[in-house]
Order: structure tokens, then sequence, then C-alpha cells
């Protein structure tokens, strides 16, 4: 009986709210199902491109070619679902679950795809284990851009609960070897909204803010309020060249992945990056004109002063998905506006540059906040975003409380749920995979929503 409660309670949770895919769930639907790590193009199709919920994909990996040639028609109860449990976890169901999915799958209750999500979503103990050693396996093939079927067989065959086995499969195809991690100067704050260098004293925003105009960037750091400080100013070419050397984006801790444009404004002029001197061939710091963007990242002397914690000011980005927010809330109902959080927001700008670092769009598991992602190859930021998300509104049907048709919609009922009242955003530019040189943009929420079963106001 017990076990019968914990299968109906997993199949409560796959029944009852779509889910926003992750890499690491589509890659397990691919161990699941094939028996295989997932392939980079079709991880990234599933995950970017086929706009379906997890849901919808697991439904749709029952119309691929590569299903049909190994399942059929899914006639053979028994053999299905010993072949899930091995796939999953190198071993048949014991008795009680073989009988219980049995009668499941043959009596219509539960479709094939769930059942595998189900499954998926109960493993424990050694069986979880082997499915964490196997999705990092998956992942690394799919993010080395690995596309070969047999390879993606090949690399996954042998690997069980222990850590040597996952090592071994790793370096069948040399991804085990770890990167030289690079050290760095820099110390972040603890919130990650500020870097300040051990060896010059110096102060940094984890922020990098654009202007259309040079004047307004050339002015931009006097008038600036921020962290608790109001003596901000521009750099000089030589403190700029300090931090781009050592603030490398590829090497330093995840909050600290933030020189990622091409040229920013000093007080010496307009001159090249490290990202920029990399990609165009130049020298950091080398002058150069101004090409209708200024990139401006202010410093200041650490004195060691105490922040003035009340003294703060809202960019115009921040005031208008601030407003964007509360204008779709106010669709539906009154009295509950959300308001800008800038702790919030420093976690939300150091994920996006842990994103924009991998080239890839993930929710992130240990966030206590509510999370909103969205990506592009083109520039966005937070009101263009909100508008993506608020497009889910025709895909949301709130007598139900569900998705429609497979679709998804979990991105704007966070936004129109009514509880959660603070917000925060960031972006990165990504630097590497499809999405290179694009933009990702993070919005978190608090408190957090889309709980299972509840309405979002």
């Amino acid at each position: 009986m017990r076990m019968r409660l914990l299968f109906l309670i997993l199949l409560m949770v796959v029944e009852v709210q779509a889910t926003t895919p992750t890499k690491e769930s589509v890659a397990k639907l691919y161990i699941a199902t094939f028996d295989r790590a997932p392939d980079s193009a079709g991880l990234n199709y599933w995950i970017y491109d086929s706009g379906l919920n997890l849901e919808g994909i697991a439904n749709s990996f029952f119309d691929q070619d590569e299903t049909e040639a190994l399942y059929g028609d899914v006639t053979d109860i028994n053999v299905f679902i010993v072949a899930i449990y091995y796939n999953l976890f190198q071993r048949s169901a014991d008795s009680d679950g073989q009988e219980y999915w049995e009668s499941e799958l043959m009596s219509g209750s539960i479709a094939p795809s769930l059942f595998i999500l189900a499954v998926m979503n109960g493993a424990q103990g050694d069986d979880a284990t082997i499915l964490d050693n196997k999705t990092d396996v998956g992942l690394a093939f799919a993010d080395e851009g690995l596309s070969d079927v047999a390879d993606a067989k090949e690399i996954m065959s042998g690997v069980d609960a222990t850590e040597q086995s996952k090592l071994d499969a790793l370096d069948k195809f040399d991804l085990g070897e770890e990167e030289e991690t690079k050290t760095s100067t820099y110390v972040g704050s603890q919130d990650g909204t500020l870097f300040t260098s051990s060896t010059t004293g110096l102060m940094w925003q984890n922020a990098l803010l654009g202007h259309e105009e040079l004047a307004e960037a050339l002015t931009f750091c006097a008038d600036l309020s921020f962290g608790g400080y109001n003596d901000w100013r521009l750099p000089t070419l030589d403190e700029s060249k300090d931090f781009h050397y050592n603030m490398n984006a590829q090497g330093d801790t995840p909050v600290q992945r933030f020189s990622t444009c091409t040229a920013e404004v000093v007080s010496d002029g307009y001159v090249r990056t490290k990202e920029g001197a990399s990609q165009y061939g130049s020298e950091i710091g080398d002058p150069i004109g101004f090409s209708g963007k200024a990139n401006v990242r202010c410093v200041r002397t650490d004195d060691g002063s105490t922040p003035n914690e009340e003294d703060s000011s809202l960019t115009s980005d921040i005031e208008a998905v601030v407003a964007r927010h509360n204008a779709i809330r106010q669709e539906l109902y009154s009295g509950a506006d959300v308001s800008w959080s800038t702790t919030i927001a420093s976690t939300a700008q150091a994920y996006a540059e842990v994103l924009a670092t991998k080239g890839t769009m993930e929710h992130d598991p240990d966030t206590p906040y509510g999370e909103n992602l969205a990506i592009a190859t083109y520039n966005i930021d937070y009101t263009i975003s909100t508008n993506m998300w608020y497009e889910e509104k025709s895909d949301y049907d709130y007598a139900s409380n569900s998705c429609i048709d497979g679709a998804m919609c979990g991105h704007y009922t966070q936004i129109i749920w009514k509880d959660s009242t603070e917000i925060g955003c960031g972006s990165a530019i990504i630097k590497t995979g499809r999405f290179e040189n694009g933009v990702i943009v993070v919005c978190r929420y608090n408190p957090s929503g889309n709980y299972i079963g509840v309405q979002p106001y």
C-alpha cells in the first residue's frame, strides 16, 4: 500500500503541473528512453526550439524512429518496464513495482511517457546515485558538442553508482580533464554586487551598464548611487587594464564572470577590454572610436567606510521591468504590486554570468526564489524578456490551473503569482555555444510561486 501511495504521488507531480524542461531532466529522458547520452543537437532542440514542457518532450520521444525501433508499439509491457529500469538503474523493478506499473500501463491509466517520468522522479538511494552519474556523463558528452548516437551509447555503458565508473566513462572521450583554475586578486562582497581588489584597493561594480550616448556614459559614474556609496568614478586606463587582466571571465569563480564586453569607457577614452582584444586581435587598452554603445563599469577607492544602506537608486531598465510586471498583475487584481530587491537582483546577476559562461539556459536547482529565464541571439533586456513570458498568457487556463495542450505557461504564472512581491533581475552576454554573443536574462521572485495545485491568485 505504501508503494502504491508513493507511485500515486509521483503521478500527481507529473500530471498536475507542466514542468519546465532543464538540460538535466531532458538528459535523464534520453537515458531512460534510449539508454544513451543525449546528442548535442537533439538536446539543444528539445530545450531551446521545441517549445514543449517536459511532459510534452517525453510524449514526443514516442514519435521518434529510435523509440519505435526499441519498443515498437509498447505491446509487451513487461519487457518495456524491465528495459526502462535497466536503462535508468541497471536493475529490474522489484515485484511490487513491476506488478503496479504493469497494471497501470495495461489499463491505459498512465501513458508510457509519464511512466518514465514517474520512475525518474522516484529514484532514491543507489538508484539516484546511478542516475546522477549517468546524467553527469550524458551532459558532459552533449556539452562537448558530440552527437554520434553510437558514441552516445558507448560512453554510457558501464556507468554505475561508483565515482570511478563515471570517471572511466568520461575518460573514454577525454571529457574528464578539468581546466586549470585561474586565481584572482578580486574578492566579492557577500551578495556579489561589488568586488574589491586586494592589491589596488579599488572597488568595482558587478554590473556592466550600457548607454547609447557617450556623453551620458562619461557623467554616469559621478551621478551613481550604488551599493550604499555615492563616490563612484570612471576608471583610468591603467585601472581598467589591471581589472581585465585579473578578472579573466573563463577562470574565476562564477560570480566574478562579468568581463564580457569588448570595449568600455574609461577616463582616458573608449578602449578595448580583454574580451575585445581576444576577439579582434588588438591589445587591452587600445583606443577605439565610439561605436554607438558606451559600456561603463564604475570604480571607487575602498576607504573602509560603511555603506549607507538607504542610499540607492533604480535605473530606467529596473523601473521599466517593475512597471511592466505590475501592469500585467493589475490586469487580474490590485493591491499586490512587486518591488525591486537589490539582494535578489545580485543573485540573479551572478547566476546569469554562470549561464553566460556555460552558454546554456537551465534553472538553478539551489535558489530559494522563483526563477524565469530568457535567452536570445540578439540583445534583450528585462522588459523584453517579461513580454516574452507574457505571451504565455494565452496558454494558461485559470479554471483548470494548467497549461493548454502541453504548452509552457509557468513563466507567466510566476509573473502573476500574487504572493511574489519582490523581484530582481540580471543579464549577461553569452560567451559560447549556439547563442554566443546573445543575451541571457534571469529574473527571480520572492516568495517563490508556481506551487503544485495552488492557483496564482
